[in-house]
């Protein structure tokens, strides 16, 4: 029984180390458009900081330009929250440089 456990343990290691090598840019925004996305929600951020309103406000029309940016781009925001996570993890910061 115990070395069943060691096995069945052996085998579940291998298939984490192996599955987190793997990773795929499968259903990601293609870095040339993730810029022009990230410039205009730069832009966008930049210019509603200007505003003299209350931070809840602020972040509401953030929120909205946000939503227009994206879909501009004809992008869901679960795509654009996935590709931002993608490229901005250590290793692939690169990419967009």
């Amino acid at each position: 029984m115990r070395l069943f456990n060691v096995k069945y343990f052996c085998l579940l290691t291998f298939f984490i180390i192996t599955s987190c090598q793997f990773e795929e840019k499968q259903d990601l925004i293609d870095k040339d458009m993730m810029v022009q996305i990230l410039i205009d929600m730069h832009l966008a951020e930049e210019s509603i900081e200007q505003l003299k309103y209350e931070k809840d406000t602020l972040e509401a029309l953030f929120s909205r330009k946000e939503m227009e940016i994206l879909n501009k781009y004809n992008i869901s925001e679960e795509l654009y929250r996935r590709s931002y996570s993608y490229y901005r993890s250590e290793e692939h910061t690169s990419e967009l440089q």
